[in-house]
């Protein structure tokens, strides 16, 4: 199987994925585009036709997709960092959003910044706590505070 394939197919499932979680979230509006839902729509759309294409133009022949050959360190460090993505999920009501996106950053740092923990360190406060103000203080919206409360 080609890289496109493989890629169309994935995207195709992450726009139904995403599509399902965006119709069953609670609290969102009462119809498919309004409100909360409009850009979730978009991407929803988006995702699903551009992985269409994509698939399609291997499909059909009209683009010659090369064939997969997976290196085992990159399929090592997408692995290690899906698993930091599914441990901040389950952490991120209970530890709220500062704390457990502070995890998220130091932990996927540390994978692809190796050695300075320092620097990775300061990233991830930082950004933390910028976008913890931008969202909460400046747009008005609800994050978790979890075992911090401000």
């Amino acid at each position: 199987m080609t890289q496109n394939k493989i890629i169309g197919i994935f995207g195709a499932l992450l726009a139904a994925l995403y599509g399902i979680s965006t119709i069953n979230a609670a609290g969102a509006g009462a119809t498919f585009l309004s409100g909360t839902k409009i850009f979730p729509a978009m991407v929803i759309i988006l995702t699903a036709v551009l992985s269409l294409v994509i698939f399609l133009q291997d499909y059909l022949g009209k683009v010659e997709g090369k064939k997969l050959e997976i290196d085992k360190k990159v399929a090592v460090t997408i692995g290690k960092c899906t698993v930091i993505f599914i441990v901040y999920t389950l952490v991120f009501e209970h530890l709220g959003y500062i704390l457990s996106t502070i995890v998220l950053l130091m932990g996927l740092l540390s994978i692809l910044n190796k050695g300075k923990l320092k620097q990775n360190l300061i990233i991830s406060v930082a950004f933390s706590a910028i976008a913890y103000f931008i969202f909460s203080k400046l747009l008005a919206i609800s994050l978790p505070p979890g075992i911090i409360n401000f």
